[in-house]
C-alpha cells in the first residue's frame, strides 16, 4: 500500500522515536504490538513502518518481524 503524506503524518504522530528504538504510543493488539487504521482495515504498526520505508505493499506471504535492540518490546 502506498501513503500519503497526510497518512504518514498520522502514523508517525503516534511514534516516539529514541536513541535506540521507535515506540509506538497508540492503541495496540492483543498482545502489544501497536494498531492503526487505514482505508477501515486495522494494521499492524510495524507492518505499516516496513510498507511506508520501503514504498511498497507487503508481498503476500512475506512475515515482517520487527527487531529491538532491546530485547522482544512489540510496541517497538
Amino acid at each position: 500500500m502506498i501513503y500519503t503524506d497526510e497518512e504518514m503524518n498520522r502514523f508517525f504522530s503516534k511514534v516516539k522515536k529514541t536513541d535506540s528504538c521507535w515506540l509506538w504510543t497508540a492503541g495496540s493488539f492483543q498482545g502489544g504490538y501497536g494498531a492503526i487504521s487505514f482505508h477501515n482495515h486495522l494494521m499492524k504498526a510495524h507492518r505499516v513502518s516496513w510498507e511506508i520505508y520501503h514504498k511498497r505493499t507487503i508481498p503476500k506471504g512475506m512475515l515482517v518481524l520487527h527487531d529491538c535492540p532491546n530485547g522482544d518490546n512489540p510496541k517497538c
